[in-house]
């Protein structure tokens, strides 16, 4: 990563400011993915951080970062695409934009170790998926059904962590989606452990209706390298008064420069027009200096998926490459 700090001249936009700075850090990866059945391709991307960290007099920090790959989409006053602001004080954050809900935030996922230049290890039934044209992510409970803009507060204590959020549907003119959820940290036999717990709820949502959403997770890291996590939500389509589930289970190990995680997830919907399931794998190599060999693969099997794609479906896709961080 690389540190520019403010000049004097510009210092005096944070009149009052204790300290301020920009942060840039680049990354790039390059390598061959197949995705769909499609034939081999080359695969290339570069994206750029920047982030800006200013601090107040009385302890106050607050800043805000641009990812200009996924800002380079457009963002506009009601819809912040790779755009992010924080202010916090003690234990108290408030996180604004691009950021992750309370159900997001609390609940850990189980993409342990490792990764890959095109997602392959999420991009599957049992994690990610697209289906009517529609994306389907439990993990991120109702995160995206509104406009992109959300607000979420935090405030830890000790072990614990406590989130509320909202975010906005059609900019503000609609219920919006409210979150809430809690973690809890602790050392037992040797590991270092996770519990989550969080809840959304949203009214008119584009792809649930009127639903709400309730899931747990427990990760544990472990001296030795090995990894896991679970986590499983219920959503309940308050319109209807059916519900469907997700589970997923993760584990992952790293020793030297050596990683490589394993996930698999199954979901489950009324009338298994959206049932799928999938495994997602990734291997890293660190060869030091920001430099990582990466390797990944995906495997889908939509069932009962006929009026999309005449037939149940399966996808096996997988990616290798190099990805470059600076």
């Amino acid at each position: 990563m690389k540190k520019i700090l403010l000049a004097s001249t510009a210092m005096v936009a944070f009149a009052g400011a204790a300290a301020a700075e920009v942060n840039i850090a680049g990354r790039a990866e390059v390598g061959v993915y197949s995705f769909g059945g499609s034939n081999d391709q080359f695969f290339t991307d570069v994206d750029i951080d920047f982030d800006m960290v200013g601090e107040a007099d009385n302890g106050m920090t607050f800043g805000a970062s641009v990812d200009l790959d996924e800002a380079n989409s457009g963002f506009s006053a009601d819809d912040d695409n790779g755009v992010n602001y924080f202010i916090a004080y003690g234990g108290a954050r408030l996180d604004a934009g691009d950021v992750d809900g309370a159900f997001d935030a609390a609940l850990s996922e189980t993409n342990l170790v490792g990764g890959s230049i095109n997602d392959d290890e999420t991009l599957h039934g049992g994690f990610e998926y697209e289906v009517f044209g529609d994306t389907i992510n439990l993990n991120n409970g109702l995160d995206g059904q509104g406009d992109g803009q959300v607000f979420t507060f935090s405030y830890s204590f000790d072990a614990f962590t406590g989130y509320l959020s909202m975010e906005q549907v059609n900019n503000g003119g609609d219920d919006s989606i409210y979150g809430i959820g809690a973690t809890y940290a602790a050392s037992f036999a040797g590991a270092d452990m996770t519990f989550g717990l969080g809840y959304q709820y949203g009214a008119d949502t584009p792809l649930y209706g009127d639903a709400e959403v309730l899931g747990g997770s427990v990760s544990a890291a472990f001296t030795n390298g090995f990894s896991v996590a679970a986590n499983y939500t219920d959503i309940s389509f308050n319109d209807t008064d059916n519900d469907g589930s997700y589970y997923s289970v993760g584990v992952g190990y790293e020793i030297n420069a050596i990683g490589i995680g394993v996930n698999y997830g199954e979901y489950d919907f009324p009338n298994d027009a959206y049932d799928a399931s999938g495994v997602g794998v990734a291997a890293t190599y660190d060869f030091g200096g920001g430099l990582v060999a990466q390797l990944g693969y995906g495997s889908s099997d939509i069932s009962d998926a006929a009026e999309t794609f005449g037939s149940d479906y399966e996808d096996d896709h997988y990616s290798i490459g190099l990805a470059m961080s600076f």
